[in-house]
């Protein structure tokens, strides 16, 4: 069964997922660069010409095409888990870890990264704080369904890498 790792953005899924599956010898995928390899489009550009309920009817798609894969740490959008039935069709087809990031811990990633992410590019500092404060609620609604979790604090990638790691290889040797 495949790994998804779920979280808003800037938890830490797809900087520590490829650094967890090579120390694990899995197949990392980032949903998002697979989208936009399948589609040759950014995930901005998507958004842009096509709106969000295309891209995530994108994901929906992608995800039933990737769950077939063998061997896969997956790194989910950020909102994938929270519409229609996704976080239930993770949680029955693979394994669920949900990467908890604190509020201001992502404010201080996403703030310095914000050009490629759609739904923050254009919010000033004070906006973004204001969109974490009013969005992550809702989505860890959703988030706190996976069957783990794994507390991300100020964490290099590589410690957090280790500690999902570690906590896949026990989900492996159940």
């Amino acid at each position: 069964m495949p790994v998804f790792l779920i979280g808003f953005m800037g938890c830490g899924k797809t900087t520590a997922g490829k650094i967890a599956a090579d120390t694990l010898g899995l197949n990392f995928i980032d949903l998002d660069n697979f989208i936009e390899e399948k589609h040759h489009k950014t995930i901005t550009e998507i958004f842009a010409l096509e709106g969000e309920n295309s891209f995530r009817l994108l994901e929906r798609n992608a995800i039933g095409e990737l769950q077939e894969g063998k061997n896969l740490l997956i790194a989910t959008g950020g909102g994938f888990p929270c519409f229609e039935n996704n976080m239930e069709w993770l949680n029955e087809n693979g394994e669920t870890i949900f990467l908890k990031a604190h509020r201001g811990t992502l404010y201080s990633r996403l703030s310095s990264n914000k050009k490629n992410r759609p739904l923050i590019k254009d919010l000033s500092d004070v906006a973004l704080m204001e969109y974490i404060m009013n969005v992550l609620p809702g989505r860890e609604f959703y988030y706190e369904k996976a069957k783990f979790q794994v507390e991300t604090m100020q964490e290099k990638p590589v410690e957090l890498a280790n500690k999902i790691s570690s906590l896949i290889s026990k989900i492996n040797n159940k």
